[in-house]
């Protein structure tokens, strides 16, 4: 497999990772909700988890993202790609479509209502 294709595999895998670490700070907001958070705190949690979401879904949105993904996919060694790289490409790529074709706005106001209804459950 030619270099310029690994490296843009490899910019790929370093976008979604922060991606990744931005879901699991907001599922450690989750568990305080719904196991320890003190008395009070739902409008904190809120306010967390949608500044959260926000960034996570300008990253997810990032037009270097769709880029990656239509250079990597057209290129010439895309097939002699692994099952797992193309796994990969093929759910980042799903991801990309499912979160370019939500407003931010939307995206945030939801996470913050959701996070005031788990709350009131």
């Amino acid at each position: 497999m030619e270099s310029n294709i690994k490296h843009l595999y490899k910019r790929l895998l370093e976008k979604t990772k922060d991606i990744m670490v931005l879901g699991t700070a907001q599922g450690l907001i989750h568990w305080d909700m719904e196991t320890v958070m003190p008395p009070n705190a739902v409008e904190q949690r809120s306010l967390q988890l949608e500044l959260l979401r926000r960034i996570g879904h300008q990253l997810c949105t990032n037009p270097e993202t769709g880029m990656l993904l239509q250079q990597i996919q057209s290129h010439q060694k895309y097939s002699e790609f692994s099952e797992v790289e193309k796994r990969n490409v093929y759910l980042i790529n799903k991801s990309y479509l499912e979160q370019t074709s939500l407003p931010e706005k939307l995206v945030t106001e939801i996470t913050k209502q959701e996070t005031i209804t788990v709350n009131v459950w």
